[in-house]
């Protein structure tokens, strides 16, 4: 988490579920971003992520969000091939 003073101005949510870590949420709050705060986040996880044993970190990207797609790609991710299926509840009335 970043702050500054007493204000949260980046946060970051990671998972490491015995197999591979995850980077489920970063967030950086408008004013902050483009000032490398989302990326000293990541690497932090990712450093954090290797000392529990993750041999790899996993993220999901909608293929339209190609500003987030390119900042990954300068922190060292790649694509992979892979199916995402998901099954979603019926709404209730």
């Amino acid at each position: 988490m970043g702050e500054i003073g007493n204000k949260v101005m980046a946060t970051i949510m990671v998972g490491f579920e015995g197999r591979r870590g995850w980077l489920n949420s970063l967030a950086v709050l408008p004013e902050y971003q483009s000032n490398g705060y989302g990326g000293e986040l990541v690497k932090h996880a990712l450093k954090e992520l290797k000392k529990l044993g993750a041999p790899k970190v996993n993220l999901l990207i909608r293929p339209t969000n190609t500003k987030v797609k390119e900042f990954y790609e300068k922190l060292g991710f790649q694509i992979e091939d892979a199916i995402l299926m998901a099954h979603r509840f019926p709404k209730e009335k």
